[in-house]
């Protein structure tokens, strides 16, 4: 059974520029236990999407449209009093920048004891220490002396590390990692990715990981759904995209990746940019880009079932 289940989730910005869409029609889901990468290149709608299962976007000048269902439980319809009560809780987010997600004028030791002062009845000496443990957890060496500091007297790694470690806390059901091992080096990148293994293996958590690096996925995750242009385009079992990717777009990112296996092999990239969202195409939304265009591409593709499991959004299948 399905622990979240996204369908029909658009997302709409309101600019005096024009409408942006920066998420079309997803669906998806993400079952107890499981590890679900989500890939794309900047601007395909990757952290909007994160940010509206949250409820993080402001409504002002953003219309959500389809159903977000955590426990057959719509998060569209919930009141901010019962969100609050989710956030942090059982759905808990770890953002890409952790300069914008520390508060500046707090210390590192009551940013990461506020979720247990927040939502459970700990004392706030006890929360404190549970905060010197997860400080730990995350690879922070001196957590008594790093509870003391501010955000600003520690490197943008050891940062990233504490936003983690806030997002871990209580042991979510869900955990969003939106970009964590960004501005990390590759042997924080490591211990990282095992925290996150350790926690999804002893707490069976879902962990929805978003990066544009398909390399990390392979280490980490059993399902991958790959995105362009605020769709999926793509979704497979980490097997099946690398050994038999079907989207031409995953089929570039993949090709633009160094192999140890292939010194020889030049690397490929893909031609153009990302289309504009406030002028979206007619037909396919990868068109102008692809090597494998044809006539029929000018009409919009639909996401077609190809597997038991497996999805592709292409006309040239």
């Amino acid at each position: 059974m399905a622990l979240l289940e996204v369908r029909n989730l658009s997302v709409t910005f309101d600019f005096l520029e024009g409408k942006v869409q920066a998420v079309r029609d997803v669906n998806f889901e993400i079952e107890k236990g499981e590890i679900l990468g989500i890939v794309g290149e900047s601007g395909c709608g990757k952290s909007v999407m994160a940010k509206s299962i949250m409820r993080l976007i402001c409504d002002d000048y953003c219309n959500l449209a389809g159903n977000i269902l955590f426990n057959d439980v719509d998060l569209l319809t919930m009141s901010e009093e019962h969100l609050q009560k989710i956030r942090g809780n059982f759905i808990s987010m770890a953002f890409q920048n952790p300069l914008s997600s520390l508060n500046p004028v707090l210390t590192i030791g009551l940013q990461v004891a506020e979720p247990f002062l927040i939502h459970t009845d700990m004392s706030r000496k006890d929360a404190f220490l549970k905060a010197q443990e997860m400080i730990s957890k995350v690879g922070i060496s001196d957590p008594e002396t790093r509870l003391l500091q501010y955000p600003h007297q520690i490197s943008g790694g050891m940062r990233q590390r504490v936003a983690i470690a806030m997002a871990l806390a209580l042991e979510p059901q869900i955990l969003i990692a939106d970009e964590v091992t960004t501005a990390l080096d590759v042997t924080v990148q490591a211990q990282i990715i095992e925290l996150l293994k350790k926690l999804n293996k002893e707490l069976s958590s879902s962990i929805m990981f978003i990066t544009h690096d398909l390399a990390l996925l392979t280490n980490i995750c059993h399902r991958v759904i790959v995105m362009y242009a605020g769709q999926i385009v793509e979704s497979a079992s980490v097997d099946e995209l690398y050994n038999d990717p079907k989207h031409p777009y995953t089929k570039s990112l993949l090709q633009s990746i160094p192999r140890i296996d292939k010194k020889k092999k030049s690397l490929t990239s893909i031609p153009g940019s990302v289309i504009d969202l406030r002028d979206l195409p007619d037909g396919c939304a990868f068109f102008a880009r692809c090597s494998f265009r044809k006539d029929v591409c000018k009409t919009s593709p639909e996401l077609q079932q190809i597997g038991a499991k497996r999805f592709c959004r292409c006309h040239c299948l």
